[in-house]
């Protein structure tokens, strides 16, 4: 005999992300989740209370290269201690989620702590340009499954956060080609000096 178990999920519009359901406690959200390092601009979301609801989309977005690593950095109220962390990439951009584009975790079966870590993520060279759409979700401690077991929810106690890191390419490096012929047969021809004038700093 054989067992299965079935993971059943509501399919969302296309081209929109399903909003996530389920239950939320005004103790438990986040007061910062930010970027560093990005080669354009920083993402950046703060927070002093609860916003009241169970879902945020985050109205800013940071920039970076293919290529580049940037740290994403968040912070929690000290009701999120009961809670666990995880993050997800949408790298594909088929907007869902999987389990093997989970990025990071906090306080599920590690050591790091939801309420404030920090961790590295490097965006490949080859990725796809574009939106690289994020979701932080937060839940009690108490779900035995896994996170993208209820990655559209139903939370048990929770709170959800998507934000955006547009990708952009990394600047080709300027190639000149080599001249080649043949030098001055005397060896008299031959540039004795160059400067500038103008500039911060002098060429001579």
């Amino acid at each position: 005999t054989y067992s299965y178990t079935l993971r059943l999920e509501k399919l969302g519009k296309a081209g929109e992300y399903e909003t996530p359901t389920g239950n939320f406690s005004t103790n438990n959200y986040a007061t910062e989740i930010s970027t560093s390092g990005a080669t354009d601009k920083d993402f950046s979301y703060t927070a002093t209370a609860h916003p009241g609801k169970l879902y945020v989309k985050c109205p800013d977005y940071g920039q970076t290269e293919a290529g580049s690593t940037i740290t994403l950095h968040l912070k929690g109220s000290e009701g999120l201690s009961g809670t666990y962390a995880a993050l997800f990439a949408d790298w594909n951009n088929d907007y869902t989620f999987t389990e093997d584009e989970m990025i990071a975790t906090a306080g599920k079966s590690d050591s790091n702590d939801p309420r404030d870590f920090h961790f590295d993520l490097a965006i490949p060279e080859n990725a796809r340009t574009g939106n690289l759409h994020i979701r932080a979700i937060y839940d009690s401690k108490s779900f035995a499954g896994t996170p993208i077991e209820h990655i559209n929810g139903p939370l048990t106690d929770g709170m959800v956060y998507d934000f955006d890191i547009t990708i952009v390419p990394a600047p080709v490096p300027a190639s000149y080609c080599t001249p080649n012929g043949s030098a001055h047969s005397g060896g008299n021809t031959y540039l004795e000096k160059v400067i500038t004038t103008g500039a911060g700093t002098t060429l001579d």
